[in-house]
């Protein structure tokens, strides 16, 4: 009987501490919520107010204009640093964006992308900023000369893209090339990475899109959604949508 009584109150001990644990660790739970969620909104927002602030604004040096769009405020994207890209090429997961919004090719793409993200569930699109990533070069009179050094870690970069990029050629008015010597990461530049494998990439919008100062059509844009869609199902088979459905993007 004594026996029977200290395995009861062994049991209610056991019971108690077990309570108190869940519940601190719940406590910590909804405490780390809140600013993982204001993380995501400052990165959301921060992308939202980077692509509309050129809307309507002139390209330097050129009669054309920025291309005009509207950026959802509930998007998925995660700034990451050229760094944490490298990282994710050697053992990440995830669906990668590299662009900037300077480049009318990536708001062209971008809104497509962001619809394909929501229509496949895609919670996070990893975003770096490539605009002063890369080395970036002009001619004039007939030398090449370099605006832009690329920053460390931007070989690297090269080195893990090795296989799917092209060589950097920079052509003048008259059509000649000078070749740079290295390779190039066009923008945009969409990556399906899974385990540190690339399971997908596609760079540029589609073929048919010759002119970066005009809207892609209807039929551009359903073509760049089916595009983007095969890349996610790359590493997430859960939905088979193939089709664009939403008005905003396409």
């Amino acid at each position: 009987m004594e026996q029977d009584k200290r395995n009861f109150i062994v049991i209610i001990m056991i019971i108690i501490f077990i309570t108190i644990g869940l519940g601190g660790y719940l406590v910590i739970k909804q405490k780390d919520a809140p600013q993982v969620e204001e993380n995501k909104n400052v990165d959301s927002n921060r992308f939202k107010s980077e692509y509309e602030a050129l809307n309507n604004k002139r390209i330097n040096n050129t009669r054309y204009n920025y291309l005009t769009l509207q950026i959802e405020e509930k998007n998925p994207i995660k700034y990451i640093s050229l760094d944490e890209l490298n990282n994710m090429l050697e053992n990440g997961t995830g669906i990668v964006y590299l662009g900037y919004s300077e480049s009318n090719m990536c708001r062209n793409a971008i809104n497509v992308l962001l619809t394909t993200a929501r229509d496949k569930n895609v919670d996070t699109i990893y975003y770096l900023n490539m605009y002063e990533i890369r080395d970036n070069y002009i001619v004039e009179n007939g030398e090449l000369i370099k605006t832009i050094e690329a920053q460390d870690g931007y070989q690297k970069l090269l080195e893990n893209l090795d296989t799917y990029l092209q060589d950097y050629v920079i052509n003048d008015n008259s059509g000649n090339s000078y070749p740079i010597g290295e390779k190039r990461v066009e923008v945009p530049t969409v990556i399906a990475i899974k385990n540190g494998e690339i399971k997908s990439i596609h760079q540029k919008t589609v073929d048919s899109n010759t002119n970066e100062f005009s809207n892609l059509t209807r039929n551009q844009k359903n073509e760049l959604y089916t595009i983007y869609n095969e890349l996610v199902d790359s590493i997430n088979k859960e939905n088979e949508q193939t089709f664009c459905t939403s008005e905003e993007a396409c």
